[in-house]
This record gives C-alpha cells, structure tokens and sequence, in this order.
C-alpha cells in the first residue's frame, strides 16, 4: 500500500495517463486518415508530423528541461524562471513562426505535405507554451496537473474528430481538430500555474538573465532537435524518394518506433528531478538505482522486439487495414531497435543530470551523421528496407558509445560492460543468421535473432528481476 502512495508511482500514472491519452488522440487521427482517405494521405500526414515534431522544438530550445532542472533544484526560482522563460518564447515564436511559412513555401512542393505541416506547425506553436506550464509541474513533481491538461486535450480532440467523422469532413478539417484539444489545453496550464503556483507579477524584461539562460539552454535543445530528428529521420530521408503511398506503408511501421521513444521519454521525465539529485552526489544508492533503471528497459524493451516481431503479420494490417499488409516486413525489421532507442533516450536524459551534455550532443550528431550517409545510400535501393537498417545500425552505434562513455565514468559499473558484451554479440548472432537463412521474403529471421540473443544475454549476465531492485525503482528519496 505504501508503494501506491509513492510520489514516484503517482507521478508515473499520471504522466502516462495523460501523455497516453494525448499520443492516443494523434495516433487516432493517423488511423482516420489511413482508413478513412489512403496510404497516399497517410504518407502525406506522417510526412508532416515528422516535420513538426522537429519544428516544435525549436521554440523550446531546451528551455523546458533548463527550467525543470534549476526549478527541480531551486523551487524559490519559480516565479523568475517563469516570467523569463515566457518572454524569451514569446520572441522565439515570432520568428520561427515566420520562419516556419517560409520553410513550408519554399522546401515542401507536394501541396498536401504542406498544406498538413501549416496546421500541425500552428499546433506546435501552442503546445510550446503548454509545454512551458508542463515543466513547472514536472519539476514541482505535481504531474497530475499534467494528466488533466492532457485529459481535456484529448476530450476535446475526440469531440472535435467525431464531429468531423458525422459531417464527412476532409483531410485538412479532420486533422485541425488537433489545435481545438491543444489550444484547451494550453489555458488550462496557465490557470493551473496562475491559481497553485502564485508566478507573482510580470517581471520586466532582463536581457542579461535571459541571455545567460538562452546560451545555457541551447546545447539542451540542439541536443532534443538532434534526437527528435533522429527518430524520424527514416521517415525524412524515404520521404525523398518515395511516392506518398509507399512513405504511409513505413509510416504504418515505424510508428512502433516512435510510440517506444514516447514511452522512454515519459518515463524519464517521471524519474528526471531524482536522477538530478542522485547524480549530481554520486553514490552507491544512486548507482544501484540507474543500473537498475536501464537494466529492466531494456529486458523489457526486448522481450517486446520479440512480440512485436512475431505479431508483425496481423498487427498492422489489424490496426490500419488490409492495404498495409507490406508494412509488416518494415515492422519487422524495426523490431530489434526497441532496446536501443530505449536506451538512447533514456540517455538524454542521464547525460543532461549530470552535466556532460557535451559528450551527448558529439556522439548524437556523429551517429545521426552516419544514419543520414546510411540512409541516402540504402533507401534509393531498398526503400523502406533500407532506411530500416539505417535505423539499427545508428541506434546500436550510439548505444555502444553512449554505454562506453557512462562506464567509463563509472555511472554504471556492473552493468555497463555486459551491455558491451551482449549488444555486440547479438550483432554477431543477427549476421550470422542473416547469412545462413537469408534476410529476403517476409521471414527476417535474423531480426528475431538479434531480439532473443539481446533477452537471453541480459537474464543470462544480469539475472532475473530481484524484488530488491525493483522496489528501489518506486523508493523515495530522503
């Protein structure tokens, strides 16, 4: 009883509540859009949201997780962070919002790419400032004021979407229910902060303050906008050489790639204040509870690579229809990345918590540098198939250096080198495999190779899961 009262597992619920209910109603949309129009919209529609998903980070700049940190830290800093930090986006919208109609003008041709990337780009501007008020309550640790702004986002996005639905809408008028649940829940942040977290009076503009705290933020935020692209960079690259039809096929699959990356990303922002507090006075406590952490994300995160892979046939023509039959060997393929893009994430935010932003930011853009190469070589060839690959060998690279650089510091002692014994070895396994079997038709057995080499490895050098260390996970610190 007493662990159902911990802050951690309140917090836990509520961010995934309402993260999960908000992701749900974009995923909704994706799903109309692939049922209700074709693949050729989907393509359209998952070309745009990868374009956004970059562009609304660029307003935040790493400020979010600057301002989670100090707060996290300072709780008396609120009322000042706050006031800075919205004058500063308030002049950052400006320009990128110009910037943004420019881009969309110039670089995208393909109308429905463009027409799609406006909508989503307005919504991107309102949820930076939702954003804002989110990391307010995420460093407070009062992320249930987070679940209910996501509630009424998402109430009001599926109000929005049902109506479109009754009247027969269009594309564009289908995906603009997204701005009337963004745009609910950006003024129910600003109340929340207004009535629980008294900000004070406007401050006036400090320009040396904010100029500090912009140059603080910005390896924070090329640091996010290299991560971001990174996880939609298949889709970017293919975007190039693909018709709209064939892009929603791998748009079908790499979903899976991105729902992984959420749900890393929400966990870590769960546990983020205390890696703060635990990292920063290094400990044998501290240790216990990091290697802990990654340890069970990636038993988890491969025992669903093998799921996925085994379910691949039915779960994506089940989800979004017959059409997409094709994209299960996508999916396939993509299965054995979830363990890496678990820990590559979860990485942002171990390196942000103790200060060693730089080693993350030259080992994420080396990585994605290489994915790019990868890519621009393989998917002129392969396709979809190609750029799948590109995914896997960048996220391994960057797992390996990534691992290599926290041991090397001794943040994870023990389990630093069996990661480095086990990811290199069900490398080893996958090739062989691919060698001997073959990689062609819809078997891709090597994927599932490399999955249970990773699952077996890990029981195998870190044994099972010990109730010690998974009551350490939900353990309040002093």
């Amino acid at each position: 009883m007493r662990f159902l009262k911990s802050r951690v597992f309140i917090n836990t619920i509520a961010i995934y509540a309402g993260e999960g209910l908000c992701r749900l109603t974009t995923f909704v949309v994706a799903l109309i859009v692939a049922r209700r129009f074709s693949a050729e919209a989907l393509g359209q529609y998952g070309y745009a949201v990868a374009l956004a998903s970059v562009f609304v980070l660029l307003p935040d700049m790493g400020l979010h997780l600057l301002v989670t940190r100090e707060v996290a830290g300072e709780p008396l800093s609120l009322p000042r962070a706050f006031w800075d930090l919205h004058w500063l986006k308030m002049v950052m919208v400006g320009f990128i919002g110009v910037g943004g109609l420019i881009f969309g003008t110039l670089a995208l041709h393909d109308a429905g790419r463009r027409g799609l990337f406006y909508i989503l780009a307005i919504r991107a501007l309102l949820q930076t400032f939702s954003l804002a008020s989110m990391s307010f309550f995420k460093a407070m640790e009062r992320m249930h004021f987070v679940a209910l702004q996501q509630l009424a986002n998402g109430v009001a996005t599926m109000s929005g979407l049902s109506v479109c639905l009754f009247l027969n809408a269009g594309l564009y008028t289908t995906v603009s229910a997204l701005l009337a649940g963004q745009l609910v829940e950006l003024l129910l942040g600003w109340w929340f902060i207004l009535r629980y977290f008294n900000p004070g009076p406007v401050r006036v503009w400090n320009r040396d303050r904010m100029t500090s705290m912009f140059i603080a933020a910005v390896p924070i935020g090329a640091a996010a906008i290299l991560q971001a692209c990174g996880v939609r960079l298949d889709v970017l690259i293919l975007g190039v050489f693909s018709t709209n039809a064939q892009l929603g096929q791998f748009q079908a699959a790499a979903l899976l790639v991105v729902a992984s990356f959420l749900v890393t990303s929400l966990l870590m922002t769960v546990i983020f204040p205390k890696l703060v507090r635990i990292l920063r006075n290094p400990t044998m406590a501290g240790t216990a509870y990091l290697e802990s952490v990654l340890k069970h994300g990636v038993l988890l995160a491969s025992c669903a690579s093998i799921l996925v892979w085994v379910a691949a046939p039915v779960l994506v023509p089940g989800i979004f229809g017959q059409s997409f039959i094709p994209a299960s060997r996508f999916l396939r393929i993509l299965a054995p990345v979830l363990p890496f893009v678990f820990l590559n994430t979860s990485m942002f935010y171990i390196f942000l918590a103790t200060d060693h932003r730089r080693e993350y930011l030259a080992t994420l853009a080396f990585t994605i540098g290489l994915g790019v190469l990868i890519g621009f070589i393989l998917a002129p060839r392969l396709g979809g198939t190609g750029v799948a690959l590109a995914d896997l060998v960048r996220e391994v690279l960057a797992s390996v250096i990534y691992l290599h650089l926290l041991h090397r510091k001794a943040h994870v002692p023990s389990l630093g080198p069996v990661l480095l014994k086990i990811v290199p070895g069900a490398a080893f396994v996958a090739i062989a495999a691919f060698l001997l079997l073959g990689g062609g038709g819809n078997s891709q057995v090597w994927a599932m190779m490399w999955s249970g080499t990773m699952l077996a490895g890990i029981l195998l050098l870190t044994g099972t899961p010990r109730r010690e260390q998974l009551v350490l996970l939900a353990k309040e610190d002093s």
